[in-house]
């Protein structure tokens, strides 16, 4: 279960998640599996804007 902040990156187009590029849906899927399987739980996630800015987000992931 994802936390609530990663709402508002899927208002962004995602380019990296742990650096990893992010091409399709089952890259960003997979991302977020190697993150719960990890002992810190975490993703960091670059993505751009509507109006082309870039932003870096820190999503910790809950508990299963």
């Amino acid at each position: 279960c994802l936390s609530r902040g990663l709402g508002d990156v899927y208002k962004r187009q995602i380019l990296q998640v742990n650096d990893r590029p992010m091409n399709t849906l089952e890259d960003f899927e997979e991302a977020v599996k190697e993150a719960n399987r990890s002992s810190d739980r975490i993703l960091w996630i670059r993505a751009v804007t509507q109006s082309g800015r870039l932003r870096s987000a820190v999503v910790e992931l809950d508990e299963k």
